[in-house]
């Protein structure tokens, strides 16, 4: 990928929800979410990050939340599918690991699919699982 031929916004702010929220109808995980919430969630993160096309549309998303000293959580890594294969990930991954949300934490964690831990692995991640459970209490 030619990285000129990306533009990344960071910040990304809620001005660009409705197209982060069009990237989110692509995601089996985002389906049940609205541009109302999109907003919510965008405004509610330590970090917003986007990659734009030449022609300013975005094509992929990711977001922060970190306490800045221990912690930084990686949520909603998303490329468009027509640009998946061309790096767009991986540009976006580079990004946020080099922010100071992350650079300056102890940990940077995230959660995938076991079918995207091969990517993961390419830029450091370990799988730590071990009898840590993920809990989720739905309201």
């Amino acid at each position: 990928m030619d990285h000129d031929s990306y533009k990344v916004v960071m910040p990304l702010t809620s001005k660009y929800a409705d197209q982060v929220w069009r990237l989110y109808k692509q995601a089996w995980w985002a389906l049940d979410r609205d541009l109302t919430s999109t907003i919510k969630v965008i405004e509610g993160s330590d970090l917003n990050v986007g990659i734009l096309d030449k022609s300013d549309h975005l094509i992929g998303y990711a977001r922060v939340i970190t306490d800045g000293v221990e912690k930084a959580m990686i949520y909603d890594v998303i490329v468009d599918l027509q640009h998946q294969g061309k790096k767009v990930g991986r540009f976006i991954m580079d990004t946020i690991l080099s922010a100071h949300a992350c650079s300056s934490t102890k940990h940077v964690e995230l959660y995938c699919k076991e079918e995207m831990k091969p990517f993961y692995a390419k830029l450091g991640f370990e799988d730590i699982t071990t009898e840590v459970r993920l809990l989720r209490l739905i309201k």
